[in-house]
């Protein structure tokens, strides 16, 4: 940035530029300067955690009141960064995060931040909130891969934050994410599967889904939510907007996925496993008939999970 001595006879002879903006920046004090528009009002401007602000327009502001302030403003940068943004509650800026994100991300995905982000209680407004707040409570958080998940939800919430003026600066930004256990190396035996299989026979239609999941292969919600317009001369193609990836994925029917679905019958409006109360709704009884399940056979509960 070019420099010039500020005074104030030099600021009442600076002329308006014929197009665009001129920046005069003080030689005697670095980041301030003032800025000359066309039509010849004069701001003074502060450049300041990589952004330019204005903090006065000459004359309503001598040159003098305006240094005192830069000089302030330089002196407390954090400070002055949170008397900037808007007072938004923590509990606010979730619902107003969660109500743009509709549309942008799968149902279930969203759901998930929800989760996530409600759980917090922190200080009432989004500006107030420290690294120390928040690594103390995702120290709270006692499973590994839900601390993990937390810290990814907040730390995207926390940017759109920033961006919004709600913060100055993401509190996760110099706190490492949580590390993620490692994935089970072991499978399940062909005696331990052919348990489940039969103890699904007795369980309605999460034992169905159970048991198409073992033969496909497929993400649980793929299959609780699958319709009969999906299946087309022995496959399977998955709409985009029930895939992780959002593309379409197709897959061969086998023969005991097929006969499983028989067993689903009947189906309400084309859907397998809708429950009643809620057609084209996903199955979600997922914990209470894991349960079930968990306990009518000889295996550690850990090694069973539906994904």
């Amino acid at each position: 940035m070019a420099k010039t001595k500020l005074t104030d006879l030099a600021l009442k002879n600076l002329r308006p530029p014929a197009e665009g903006q001129a920046e005069y920046w003080d030689e005697n004090l670095s980041n301030f300067g003032v800025r000359v528009s066309p039509g010849g009002t004069k701001s003074f401007v502060l450049y300041i955690n990589r952004r330019r602000k204005v903090i006065g327009r000459y004359p309503r502001m001598s040159l003098k009141e305006a240094r005192a302030e830069a000089m302030r403003v330089l002196h407390d940068p954090v400070g002055y960064a949170r008397s900037q943004h808007i007072d938004v509650s923590y509990a606010e800026a979730v619902e107003r995060y969660l109500n743009m994100k509709q549309g942008e991300v799968r149902p279930r995905t969203l759901e998930g931040y929800a989760h996530l982000l409600r759980m917090f209680e922190f200080p009432e407004l989004v500006a107030d909130i420290r690294p120390y707040h928040v690594g103390d409570a995702l120290d709270r958080i006692e499973q590994q891969t839900k601390k993990s998940n937390a810290y990814t939800a907040l730390k995207m919430f926390f940017n759109w934050c920033v961006a919004r003026e709600y913060c100055p600066t993401n509190p996760l930004q110099n706190l490492k994410k949580p590390k993620v256990p490692a994935s089970r190396d072991r499978v399940l035996t062909d005696n331990e599967l052919a348990a489940i299989w039969q103890a699904c026979e007795k369980l309605g239609k999460y034992g169905l889904i159970v048991q198409v999941l073992m033969v496909t292969g497929q993400r649980r919600e793929q299959i609780a939510s699958l319709h009969t317009s999906w299946i087309k001369d022995d496959w399977v193609t998955f709409p985009a907007d029930v895939m992780k990836g959002g593309k379409r994925h197709e897959i061969p029917l086998a023969r005991l996925a097929a006969e499983a679905l028989l067993r689903a019958i009947p189906m309400i409006d084309g859907y397998y496993f809708s429950p009643v109360t809620a057609v084209g709704r996903p199955f979600s009884a997922w914990s209470k008939s894991k349960a079930k399940l968990d306990s009518m056979i000889d295996i550690d509960p850990w090694r069973l999970h539906v994904t």
